[in-house]
């Protein structure tokens, strides 16, 4: 059988190799996936205030632990029936509250809070006079993610205006020894997430809390008329750590609900010091450890302008560069309007530590610590939270105790809040 030969290549004159078609595209100056990243950091730039705001606002929350007490028990006789106590700002000032302008979110935002307790602390006189004190407490935030915007960090600096935390006790005078704006103890919180789909309808979040005694010192000294309550000190001495679980749930675009359980545990105890010049007692104040659950559930007020837009907005068909991060109704200055309805408990976890010092000096003894032992405080939140332009959101609510903590004693009369959030890069 014969097999027919190949047919050789046509040659040009003076080529030994075959011509060949070119198969690489002429060189150009422009990026073929220039369309791409464009449209990839468009979507990013414009989830800052969705991602970062409009998912859910933050938590506003609301918290005030149990104040130092001394209570000196009724020096003198039936002559003064009623025993002078004072309950005052405990060594640093406040405690840790993970869920206080927060959102189970990793967010990159700083942020200023404000609140101001009514009727926080209260001195009683040997006649039985009573006199209420106040509390203004100034927080600065910063939280910074990471790990992909899955993790963050965050400093809260606390500065608060209260009684100065060196106090009189009188006999027959009900004055607070005056106010100091003093710097409270500094916290750092971590967070993580757990789980998370693409729209944020359910967000598990967890993470550890760490607080450092940088704020001051509490003591009190007492009036030529009360020798033995001459110098009594604790110092500000305690590290705690604050463990705690946060969800998010979004039902709908509008509807959200969070809810933060913490639980605030003292490390070590502060050194007490007591001393009338000739008596001297020396010991250690724990602080309690504390349960907490905040829970918040609310509405967006206006409608996200195409059926939610938050973190999917790189996979949604209907989202685009244009609508993506406005957080709702438009593009105007006020992006969405949310109100919000909050519930705190808190419950003390181990009885209080009570020092009693027996002097000669006294028909009585005298008691320090928190003098109202195991405490409950049932708290409700109402407030709203503003988007102000594409990265602001602004909150005002008021809070108002629902229980006593004692009998007639309330842990406030009434709490004003103000809270202020700037969001600084949308969660990568």
């Amino acid at each position: 059988m014969h097999t027919p030969e190949p047919v050789p290549a046509e040659t040009k004159p003076g080529d030994e190799t075959p011509a060949e078609v070119p198969t690489t595209p002429p060189a150009t100056n422009e990026d073929p996936f220039e369309p791409i990243t464009n449209n990839f950091n468009n979507v990013q730039t414009a989830q800052a205030s969705s991602t970062q705001s409009s998912a859910a606002p933050n938590m506003i929350g609301d918290f005030l632990p149990a104040p130092f007490g001394v209570s000196l028990g009724n020096p003198l006789g039936p002559i003064l029936p009623y025993s002078p106590s004072t309950y005052a700002p405990a060594a640093g000032g406040t405690r840790l509250q993970i869920g206080q302008n927060n959102s189970p979110l990793p967010r990159d935002r700083f942020a200023v809070t404000y609140n101001h307790f009514h009727n926080a602390y209260q001195m009683q006189t040997s006649t039985g006079e009573l006199t209420d004190a106040h509390l203004d407490l100034y927080t600065s935030q910063f939280e910074k993610t990471f790990n992909d915007g899955r993790s963050s960090v965050e400093l809260r600096i606390p500065v608060y205006s209260a009684p100065n935390n060196t106090q009189t006790l009188e006999v027959g005078n009900d004055d607070v020894d005056g106010y100091s704006m003093e710097f409270g103890n500094i916290s750092m919180i971590m967070k993580r997430v757990l789980i998370q789909d693409c729209r944020n309808s359910f967000v598990v979040t967890t993470g550890m809390g760490l607080t450092i005694p940088t704020g001051p010192d509490s003591r009190f000294i007492g009036d030529p008329t009360i020798p033995a309550t001459n110098s009594i000190t604790v110092r500000n001495q305690a590290l705690s750590l604050t463990p705690y679980v946060a969800t998010l749930f979004r039902p709908s675009d509008r509807v959200f609900s969070q809810f933060f359980m913490q639980a605030d545990f003292a490390l070590n105890g502060n050194d007490f010091n007591y001393t009338n010049g000739a008596t001297v007692v020396n010991g250690d104040l724990n602080d309690q450890h504390i349960l907490k659950f905040d829970w918040q559930t609310g509405i967006w007020l206006m409608a996200p302008p195409c059926g939610g837009c938050t973190d999917c907005c790189g996979y949604d068909s209907c989202c685009d560069s244009g609508c993506c991060g406005l957080g709702g109704g438009g593009g105007g200055m006020i992006r969405n309007i949310a109100a919000i309805f909050e519930l705190h408990y808190a419950t003390t976890m181990n009885n209080a530590d009570l020092i009693t010092v027996t002097d000669p000096g006294l028909t009585g003894p005298v008691n320090f610590g928190n003098g109202y032992n195991r405490v409950d405080v049932l708290n409700a939140t109402v407030g709203c939270t503003t988007l102000v332009g594409s990265q602001g959101a602004l909150t005002t609510a008021i809070s108002l105790p629902l229980n006593e903590i004692s009998d007639n004693v309330r842990a406030f009369d009434h709490e004003l809040i103000l809270q202020y959030n700037h969001y600084l890069f949308p969660a990568r």
